[in-house]
């Protein structure tokens, strides 16, 4: 169940970020951030010892619950912190050379497109 659940999760997940053009080329998001936080809260449903369908009583899933909450709130906390620093001594963001012909390409050495027109110019 929880799998299935997962894959769905998974797949909406990938609709919204394709929709509203959220950039996550190796889908990271979605399988550890939102699957992830889904099989913490799931535990706390399906285990076969504590869980809430097993037993009944919630306190499982309240400790999974508080358990997920304080990691997504630790991490995002901590990324606000790191980007908001590196915002403010200016290594954010690429030169703009960089942003059009792609760092994969500086960094890797791939060629994409806008790199080959970029040097037949």
């Amino acid at each position: 169940m929880i799998g299935f659940f997962g894959c769905l999760i998974y797949l909406q997940t990938q609709k919204m970020l394709k929709r509203y053009e959220i950039d996550d080329p190796l889908d990271i998001s979605q399988s550890h951030g939102l699957c992830g936080l889904f099989a913490l809260i799931a535990s706390g449903i399906f285990d076969n010892d504590q869980g809430f369908l097993r037993t009944g009583t919630p306190d499982f899933l309240l400790v999974q619950l508080i358990g997920s909450i304080s990691l997504a709130l630790w991490s995002g906390i901590m990324s606000f912190i790191f980007f908001y620093v590196l915002k403010k001594v200016n290594r954010l963001r690429l030169d703009g050379l960089f942003e059009v012909i792609g760092i994969d390409c500086m960094m890797h050495g791939t060629q994409n497109e806008v790199f080959l027109d970029f040097i037949r110019r």
